[in-house]
C-alpha cells in the first residue's frame, strides 16, 4: 500500500517563512535515509515536536490519526501489565494473539523499534520522529514484523553546540508532565545527551485505580572521530507505579455503562533497564552497522477486580526475571552504488520467569488458579535485500529472510473451579522437554517501482510475513485436565499497489494505495462456558482475508493555510471458518477493527511581529461502527451482540499554539464533544443478561491542558 503524508504541518511539512511549498521529508523506513516520496512502502511520519505540543504522550495518541493502525488502550492497569507494548498494536487487521486465560506475555504481530533496538525503551519522550510502516516487513525487520513496524527515533547527541529544551504540561484529571533534555559537546569528537520524563495523571473513570505514574530517563554518549566512524552508547530506565481497581466500569442491561462497582485499589511496580550501542563504519563501498542491546524487566503487582456482580478476585502477578538480549549486524551499500543492497544477521534471546495467581473466595464459586512459568525464546535470522535499476525510471527490489525460532517452556498450572454441579480441579505440569517447540520460516519481498514523472511514482509489491509460534496451556474439558498446546506460526501473503505524488508545484501531496492479504491460521482465544458464567480457554484458528485502502493527502493552500486528510478502509473477515472456531467466534468479520477511519484537519498560521506566530488547528477523527471483541455462539443465540458493538463515532481535537524561536505555548482540547465508546468488553453471562455483565472499558473523555516549552 502506500501512505505517506503526515497530518500535522510541522510533521510532514516545514513551510518557509512566506513559502507555499511542501518540503522534503527524510525517512529511514527501509534502513537507509531517503525522501519519503521516493520510498516505495506504506509509511506515515509524525514529528516529536508536534506530538509534545499537542499533548500526545501514549502510543495510542501518537498514532491515532494514522490510517489502518489501531492501539489497545495502555491505561488498563496492573491486570494487563506487559513487557512488550507492541502487543497492543494492530495494523491492517493483523494483531497479536491473546494469551489464553489472560495470563502471561504474548508474541507481538508488530515490531516496535526504538533507536534501532527491537522492543526498545523510551518511546514517548525526546522524540525526533515516529515512522509507522504498514504491511509485512519481514525481510528487513524479521521477527514479529508480520503486520508492520513502528520505529521511533529519539534525538541523538550533537557535536555542534551546547543546547537543551524543557517542557511542562498541565491538564485536567490532575495531569502533571515534565520532560527535558540537554546536549553537551564534551570535545570535538565526544558529545553527551541526557533526557528525562515525568508523567502523572489520575484515572478517567477510576481516579486512583487507573492513575498513571511514570518516570523515565536516558543517557546517550556519541564518539565520532571522523565522518566515516561513529559509536553511540546508551542507557535508559523506566519506573512505573501501577494501579488498578477502584471504580470499575460495567455495562447495564440497556447497554449503558456505569461506574458503580467498587473494588479495592491494587498496587504494584515495574522497573525496566536497557543498555545498548550502535557502531557505524563507512569503509567506502558499504557501511557496517552493529547494534547490541540488553534489557531487563521486573514487575510485582497485586490487582483486584469484579468479573461479574458479586464476584471479586485478587490477582498476583510477578516477573522475577525477564531479560531481552538482541544483536544485529548489517551491511548496507552506500549512495554511490548502482545497485542498492543490504544484508545482515539478527539474534534475539528472551529469558523469562512469570508467576500468576488468582483467587475468588465465595461460598458458591471458589475459583483458584496458579501459574508458574519459566521460558526461553530465541530467534536467529539472516536477511538480504537489493534494488536493481532496470531503466532510468524502473526499479526492481527483491528480498529474502530466513528465521529459526525456538521456545523452551516449563509450566505448572492448577485451576480449582467449583460451580454447581461441582466442577473438578484441573492441573498440569510440563517439563522443558515437553514444552520445547521450534520453527523455521522464510519471508520474501518482490517490488516493482516506476517513476511516471519526477514527482509521481507507482509501485506494486508481493511480500510475506509470519508470526512466530508459541506454546500455551489449554483446557481439555472432556477429560477434565490441562494440556500443553501450540500456537502454530501464522503466515501472511500481501499484495499491494500504491502511488506517491506531488502536484501543483509541490503544494499538494497525495499518497495512497490498495492491498489484499491472505492470512493463514488466524488464531483466536475462545471460551468454553461453565454455567454461562465462568470460562475456560483454548485457541482455535481460521483462515482470514484483509482487503482495504489508504489515502494520505496534504495541501498547502496558502503560506498560512493547510489541510490534511487521512483515510483508511479495511474489510477484515474470516474465511471458511472451521466448526470449532465458529462455536467460539460467532462473527464473520474480525472484531476490534473499524472498517472506515476518516481524519481531516485544518490549520491556519497567523504571522506576528518579531518572528512569532500563532497557529490554530482543528481535527476530526471518525470511525465507523464495529464489534469491539469476539463473542461466541451462545452469546449470539441469546441476542447479546449489542453489548459488544460500537456505533459510528466522531471526536474532535483543537490546538492553539503561540510559537517563538525559543519558546512555545500550546493550549489543547482533545475529544471536544466528550464522546465515549467501548474499547474492551468482558465476559457476559448468557443465562441472566444484565446480571452478569463483565468489565467494560471506555475511551478517554474530554481532556484539556497547556504545554509550555523552551529551548536554550
Amino acid at each position: 500500500m502506500v501512505v505517506a503524508s503526515s497530518l500535522a504541518s510541522a510533521q510532514q511539512t516545514a513551510i518557509a517563512e512566506q513559502g507555499t511549498t511542501l518540503e522534503e521529508v527524510i525517512v529511514t523506513a527501509e534502513r537507509r535515509a531517503e525522501d519519503l516520496q521516493r520510498t516505495a512502502v506504506s509509511v506515515s511520519v509524525r514529528s516529536g515536536e508536534d506530538l509534545l505540543q499537542q499533548g500526545r504522550f501514549t502510543l495510542e495518541q501518537i498514532v491515532e490519526d494514522v490510517p489502518n493502525i489501531n492501539i489497545s488502550p495502555q491505561r488498563a492497569g496492573v491486570n494487563n501489565a506487559t513487557d512488550n507494548p507492541a502487543t497492543a498494536i494492530t495494523i491492517r487487521g493483523v494483531g497479536s494473539n491473546g494469551r489464553v486465560g489472560g495470563s502471561g506475555p504474548v508474541v507481538p504481530a508488530v515490531a516496535l523499534y526504538v533507536d534501532g533496538v527491537n522492543n526498545g525503551l523510551g518511546s514517548n519522550y525526546d522524540i525526533r520522529n515516529v515512522q509507522a510502516l504498514r504491511g509485512p516487513q519481514g525481510t528487513l525487520y524479521g521477527r514479529s514484523a508480520t503486520a508492520g513496524v513502528v520505529t521511533i527515533q529519539t534525538n541523538d547527541p550533537s557535536l555542534d553546540r551546547f543546547a537543551g529544551n524543557v517542557a511542562v504540561e498541565a491538564g485536567n484529571y490532575d495531569l502533571v508532565h515534565y520532560t527535558g533534555a540537554v546536549n553537551i559537546p564534551v570535545s570535538d569528537v565526544l558529545a553527551l545527551r541526557v533526557s528525562g520524563n515525568r508523567y502523572q495523571q489520575k484515572g478517567y473513570y477510576s481516579r486512583l485505580g487507573a492513575q498513571v505514574d511514570t518516570t523515565d530517563g536516558r543517557v546517550k554518549l556519541l564518539f565520532k572521530p571522523n565522518e566515516q566512524l561513529s559509536l553511540l552508547a546508551g542507557y535508559a530506565f523506566q519506573n512505573n507505579e501501577n494501579y488498578s481497581g477502584g471504580n470499575q466500569s460495567t455495562q447495564t442491561a440497556d447497554g449503558s455503562v456505569n461506574h458503580d462497582t467498587v473494588v479495592p485499589i491494587g498496587t504494584g511496580e515495574s522497573e525496566t533497564r536497557q543498555y545498548w550501542a550502535q557502531l557505524d563504519w563507512d569503509f567506502g563501498p558499504a557501511t557496517l552497522t552493529y547494534i547490541p542491546a540488553y534489557r531487563t524487566f521486573e514487575l510485582n503487582n497485586t490487582g483486584y477486580g469484579s468479573p461479574a456482580p458479586g464476584i471479586f478476585t485478587t490477582t498476583l502477578q510477578s516477573f522475577p526475571t525477564d531479560s531481552y538480549h538482541t544483536q544485529e549486524l548489517r551491511l548496507t551499500s552506500n549512495a554511490s552504488s548502482g545497485i542498492r543492497w543490504q544484508g545482515g544477521l539478527f539474534y534475539y534471546d528472551n529469558r523469562q520467569q512469570y508467576n500468576f495467581a488468582l483467587t475468588a473466595p465465595l461460598p458458591a464459586i471458589n475459583l483458584f488458579q496458579t501459574d508458574v512459568n519459566d521460558r526461553r525464546t530465541y530467534d536467529a535470522g539472516v536477511f538480504g535485500e537489493a534494488t536493481y535499476p532496470l531503466a532510468d525510471t524502473w526499479r526492481l527490489t527483491t528480498g529474502l529472510r530466513y528465521d529459526y525460532t525456538k521456545v523452551e517452556a516449563e509450566k505448572t498450572q492448577v485451576t480449582n473451579l467449583t460451580f454447581p454441579p461441582n466442577y473438578p480441579t484441573l492441573s498440569g505440569a510440563f517439563s522443558r522437554d515437553q514444552g520445547t517447540r521450534d520453527w523455521e520460516n522464510w519471508t520474501y519481498k518482490l517490488r516493482l517501482e516506476h517513476d511516471l514523472t519526477p514527482g509521481n511514482m507507482l509501485y506494486a509489491s508481493a511480500s510475506s510475513g509470519f508470526l512466530p509460534g508459541d506454546t500455551f496451556v489449554a483446557t481439555d474439558i472432556a477429560n477434565s485436565t490441562l494440556v500443553i498446546a501450540t500456537y502454530t506460526p501464522e503466515t501472511l501473503t500481501s499484495f499491494e499497489i500504491g502511488s506517491k505524488n506531488r502536484f501543483l508545484d509541490n503544494r499538494l501531496q497525495v499518497n495512497g494505495g490498495v492491498f489484499y492479504y491472505r492470512y493463514g491460521a488466524f488464531q483466536q482465544p475462545v471460551g468454553r462456558s461453565v454455567g454461562g458464567l465462568i470460562q475456560l480457554f483454548t485457541v482455535e484458528s481460521s483462515p482470514a482475508r484483509m482487503e482495504g485502502a489508504e489515502l494520505e493527502a496534504i495541501i498547502q493552500l496558502t503560506a498560512a493555510d493547510e489541510i490534511t486528510l487521512n483515510v483508511g478502509y479495511i474489510n477484515a473477515y474470516y474465511k471458511d471458518k472451521p466448526a470449532s472456531f465458529a462455536e467460539g467466534v460467532s462473527q464473520s468479520h474480525i472484531p476490534g477493527i473499524a472498517p472506515w477511519t476518516i481524519d481531516p484537519s485544518y490549520a491556519h498560521t497567523f504571522r506576528l511581529s518579531g518572528n512569532q506566530s500563532l497557529r490554530f488547528q482543528v481535527q476530526a477523527l471518525y470511525q465507523s461502527a464495529y464489534d469491539v471483541a469476539a463473542y461466541n455462539r451462545a452469546t449470539a443465540d441469546a441476542g447479546l451482540q449489542r453489548y459488544y458493538r460500537n456505533s459510528d463515532e466522531v471526536t474532535g481535537n483543537v490546538y492553539l499554539t503561540w510559537q517563538h524561536p525559543r519558546h512555545s505555548v500550546t493550549a489543547y482540547v482533545r475529544n471536544v464533544s466528550d464522546e465515549r465508546f467501548k474499547t474492551s468488553v468482558g465476559t457476559i453471562n448468557t443465562i441472566s443478561p444484565g446480571q452478569g455483565m463483565g468489565p467494560t472499558t471506555l475511551s478517554a473523555p474530554r481532556t484539556y491542558g497547556l504545554v509550555v516549552s523552551a529551548k536554550f
